[in-house]
């Protein structure tokens, strides 16, 4: 497979198509007879790939208000990343160890306040 890398002023990234578990959510029934339902981004930051939803970090009530903004889901660490988000090749994972898709439908749905408070399963 291969990945088109944009390069703008320097800096490269990479259109992501996978699978988000989101607010529609509901259980393992809603990807199995789908195409991949989101696009995120990586970014090449210092000889380190970074993931970016810029979709996420933003509050969908109030898109024109830097207020909501969320900066959660900029340069996510992967392994919280795949709790919500599983993209169509594992090397975007980003992981040592990838995860098959039956591993991350049996996954919770983390939101962004479980990593932010520290919360452990």
């Amino acid at each position: 497979f291969f990945y088109f890398i944009k390069s703008f002023l320097g800096l490269k990234s990479v259109c992501i198509k996978g699978w988000a578990k989101g607010e529609n959510y509901l259980n393992d029934d809603y990807f199995h007879k789908k195409k991949p339902n989101h696009t995120w981004n990586a970014v090449l930051l210092q000889e380190k790939w970074c993931l970016i939803d810029c979709f996420w970090s933003r509050n969908l009530m109030n898109t024109h208000s830097l207020e909501h903004f969320d900066d959660f889901f900029f340069c996510i660490e992967p392994e919280k990343m795949i709790y919500s988000h599983f993209p169509e090749h594992s090397v975007w994972q980003l992981l040592s160890d990838h995860l098959s898709f039956d591993d991350f439908i049996n996954l919770p749905y983390l939101k962004p306040e479980f990593f932010k408070y520290k919360l452990s399963l």
